[in-house]
């Protein structure tokens, strides 16, 4: 028998304890690439974010795969027939970035005016991303407080499908979160790559 949510003659009572839920954030540490030349990154980026920008070829580059990792902990108890009531205990989340990757090109050498103005470039799409994250954190933790708290205990003969019933609960509330933050922080880090910032960037150094 499959999971499914407690009904009105369900034998299984809420326990009334509330889960615990550990939530944490880890914005990551960008990691530093010169492997990639002026003819590699226009690729990379293709490959991973789209086109570039009409009339520039990119000479930095940051990407990023953001994610979020939980595990439940299920309060079961079995019944005289063998089936379970489980329902929530706690939860450990942490949203998180597990790689953020700037490649700045390697025809710049590291010291140049032209690697630092494109380290610069880079580290402010970094604060971005962090910036981001840390705004949406606390939305996405009261997601998790709000859906566990409206969930019943689950009546059931498999706990390990009861977990995953409860887990794609919490995946299915979090998700619209997870694509706003995306397209927020796509949005500022577009309002940033833009041919008259670059214009203006590319002024500081004589030449390219």
């Amino acid at each position: 028998m499959s999971a499914y949510p407690v009904q009105a003659s369900s034998p299984c009572e809420p326990s009334g304890i509330r889960p615990y839920v550990d939530f944490t954030v880890d914005p990551g540490q960008p990691r530093y690439h010169t492997n990639k030349n002026k003819g590699q990154l226009p690729k990379l980026q293709r490959q991973t974010m789209g086109q570039p920008s009409a009339g520039w070829l990119p000479i930095g580059l940051t990407l990023t795969e953001r994610g979020l990792q939980f595990g439940l902990t299920m309060r079961q108890q079995q019944l005289s027939d063998h089936s379970y009531c489980s329902e929530v205990a706690s939860v450990q989340a942490s949203l998180l970035y597990h790689r953020i990757d700037v490649y700045i090109a390697r025809e710049y050498p590291r010291g140049s005016c032209q690697y630092n103005s494109i380290v610069d470039h880079e580290r402010r799409h970094v604060g971005i991303y962090h910036d981001t994250l840390a705004e949406f954190a606390p939305r996405i933790e009261n997601t998790f407080y709000d859906v566990l708290g409206k969930m019943k205990p689950v009546h059931n003969n498999d706990p390990e499908r009861a977990l995953q019933h409860y887990m794609e609960k919490l995946e299915r509330a979090t998700a619209p979160l997870f694509d706003e933050l995306d397209r927020v922080a796509s949005s500022r880090n577009a309002s940033m790559d833009t041919p008259e910032n670059y214009r203006k960037e590319q002024q500081y150094c004589l030449s390219w």
